[in-house]
């Protein structure tokens, strides 16, 4: 009878012990921080979002994806309430909709974090991008945006202030373009309201991506040993398009449509700088195999130091914790059941029922 009595107090320990430990997995999944990634257009957004994915996969962190046609439809987000992810990293569209992503997110502390780049670079790199429009300078294109019958809104505002375009999304309530507007400042000041007081965003620079990710991952509590074999990816270069060059007439012609993005880019790259002077984030750089900014003087003129890689091993015999396709991102959400072990973890981060 006592041995009885024995086994079956083991069994009820076993069980109390096996709920705690749930308990405990489930509240640390709660109170880590969730991520939001608004991206913008022509920025590096995308090297970021697919750094964020490969530490989803790292860290078992789900996903926010579309569920079809590659993005996000009109009130998706609200029809998809009862699901929750732990990172969101895709354009935001129709509009950024910020209380509908928060309520998507698994844990109540929300990092929000967009990219800015300096506008007269970004429009040149959007013509580069963009073939369909005939206008192939600046100068001819930024006529043709001032005539509202020749180019789309649609394409007027992936070139102009598109940073205030993208961040203030739903709250423009009767704006078509923010192009061309009569009171720049108005709006800078809207913007900065969303973005300081309202959700206190991390504003990543272009400018230098590696301390970017280096700073975020700081920021997010990941260590310099969570970075070890996470790949900073280059940007994509087109070997056909020859760079734009835009001086002179031709920069004073590109910020006629950009005021906004311009103040703004001023403010954040200030910021960013200064911040990479207050915090050291040479350990996270270094595990990124990467250099960042310039170490004597990152508000003036680039004296980069070479960096040594974070392995002392030819890249090929490293052992990587994620597989190489972990950053590649899908363009809609997974079903996981199929495929060898890796390939499931990943389409389980990125499925469309997010965490369990």
């Amino acid at each position: 009878q006592q041995s009885t009595m024995s086994l079956l107090l083991g069994r009820r320990l076993a069980l109390l012990l096996s709920a705690a430990t749930a308990a405990a997995a489930r509240g640390a999944s709660s109170n880590a921080t969730s991520v939001v990634f608004v991206k913008t257009y022509k920025t590096g957004s995308t090297t970021v979002a697919e750094f964020l994915s490969t530490m989803a996969y790292k860290r078992e962190m789900y996903c926010l994806h579309p569920s079809s046609q590659g993005h996000f439809v009109k009130g998706e987000l609200q029809r998809r309430r009862g699901t929750s992810f732990d990172m969101s990293f895709r354009h935001p569209t129709p509009f950024l909709d910020e209380v509908a992503l928060e309520g998507l997110m698994a844990s109540k502390r929300v990092k929000w974090v967009t990219i800015i780049r300096e506008p007269v670079a970004r429009f040149a790199s959007t013509l580069n991008f963009v073939k369909r429009i005939p206008y192939r300078t600046p100068e001819t294109l930024v006529a043709a945006l001032k005539d509202k019958k020749k180019v789309s809104f649609d394409d007027t505002n992936a070139f102009c202030n598109n940073f205030a375009w993208v961040l203030l999304g739903g709250s423009l309530r009767v704006e078509k373009t923010l192009a061309f507007v009569d009171d720049p400042q108005f709006y800078v000041d809207k913007v900065i309201r969303q973005l300081e007081e309202r959700r206190h965003y991390l504003v990543l620079l272009q400018d230098d991506v590696p301390a970017s990710l280096a700073l975020l991952a700081k920021t997010l509590g990941w260590t310099p040993e969570d970075l070890r074999g996470v790949a900073v990816a280059r940007a994509r270069k087109n070997v056909k398009a020859q760079p734009l060059s835009c001086h002179g007439a031709c920069r004073r012609a590109v910020l006629t449509c950009n005021a906004i993005d311009h103040a703004l880019y001023v403010r954040y790259a200030h910021q960013f700088r200064r911040r990479l002077i207050e915090t050291d984030v040479t350990p996270w750089c270094d595990a990124l195999g990467a250099t960042c900014g310039d170490d004597d003087n990152r508000g003036g003129e680039s004296k980069k130091k070479s960096r040594a890689p974070a392995a002392a091993f030819p890249p090929q015999q490293q052992e990587l914790p994620v597989p190489p396709f972990a950053g590649h991102y899908p363009i809609n959400c997974q079903q996981p059941n199929t495929g060898p072990p890796e390939r499931r973890k990943w389409k389980r981060l990125h499925s469309c029922q997010g965490r369990p």
